[in-house]
């Protein structure tokens, strides 16, 4: 189990993870809080955005590719959430 603790409102780039995130969701639940508007504001979400923009450096992966630089604060999704719901947190989408 993952206890995040959010240091800094105003900076969402300052967070500190206490142990790595393991966020399981049904694809019914995911499908549920996509249906209802509410997914990106789930605490699976938040918690597994905050894995992802720690596994990246908090670095923008496109401008990354793109030879440049930028502080990350957004987790994009490779497939779009819409299309493959049932990759709505995993990893190797993000």
């Amino acid at each position: 189990m993952q206890e995040v603790i959010q240091l800094s409102r105003r900076d969402p780039a300052v967070y500190k993870r206490e142990v790595s995130a393991c966020v399981i969701l049904s694809l019914e639940q995911v499908l549920k809080l996509i249906e209802e508007g509410k997914f990106y504001k789930s605490s699976a979400w938040e918690k597994k955005r905050l894995e992802i923009l720690e596994r990246d450096n908090y670095e923008c992966q496109v401008c990354k590719e793109e030879g440049g630089f930028a502080p990350a604060t957004t987790v994009h999704h490779i497939l779009h959430l819409e299309n493959r719901p049932d990759l709505a947190l995993d990893d190797d989408n993000l």
